[in-house]
């Protein structure tokens, strides 16, 4: 699945780095569309979907993994001050805890069908919503990554519109866990169950609030 990603250029200037951390961004496209697919999957409770939707991530995670495993060494070594070596790595560490954060939310969609449970109707259209602002999000920050060569003005533009996003995906998983407190006071959930689904959308929240600060820390390389 990664082939068309092979292969861009060796890391020695500050647009090869930034080419790198869009190709590594486009991966994280990929999987955040597949965990699209896996939320309404468990919505239906399709666990054979689930499963294979889980493994399609995963996989693509470690072949990421294989393509991007020397970008900190590179970047070390190539030619930049101190100030750009240290922005551009905090970049890149912060885009790989995307990923990271991608993958444990896979995993713990994986563990609800696992156990038998599903999303409770009334969670349906938060869960849905929430990972529609996180693709929104994220397109922007690849979009800010993608203006750094010629459009740099536009970027802090961009990364304020990252900003309200993750306002308004921190705002629904607080509405969303309120609805599942709620369910689980009536004794409509199993312990298990509830935990799961708790830590589903705190794995959701958690990478919006990754992506906010991969796009704050694109910032932080314009004023050095």
């Amino acid at each position: 699945m990664l082939d068309k990603y092979f292969g861009f250029t060796e890391i020695n200037t500050e647009f090869a780095v930034i080419d790198s951390l869009l190709e590594h961004s486009r991966i994280d496209e990929e999987e955040l569309l597949l965990i699209g697919n896996m939320i309404k999957a468990i919505i239906k409770k399709e666990s054979n979907d689930v499963d294979s939707i889980h493994l399609k991530i995963a996989k693509i995670r470690s072949d990421s993994n294989r393509v991007f495993e020397y970008t900190e060494e590179q970047i070390i070594q190539a030619n930049f001050d101190y100030q750009k070596q240290y922005d551009f790595l905090r970049i890149y560490q912060r885009i790989e805890s995307i990923s990271t954060d991608i993958l444990k939310l896979s995993n713990n969609i994986l563990v609800l069908s696992n156990i038998g449970g599903t999303l409770p109707d009334e969670l349906h259209d938060y869960a849905v919503d929430i990972v529609k602002l996180l693709i929104s999000s994220h397109e922007l920050f690849k979009q800010a990554l993608s203006k750094y060569e010629k459009e740099k003005s536009d970027i802090i533009k961009i990364i304020h519109k990252i900003v309200e996003c993750d306002k308004a995906i921190n705002e629904q998983v607080t509405r969303s866990i309120e609805q599942l407190y709620m369910i689980a006071n009536q004794d409509k959930l199993s312990l298990g169950t509830f935990k799961a689904i708790e830590n589903v959308f705190i794995s959701l929240e958690s990478i919006g609030n990754k992506i906010q600060e991969s796009s704050t820390s694109l910032e932080w390389l314009l004023i050095s």
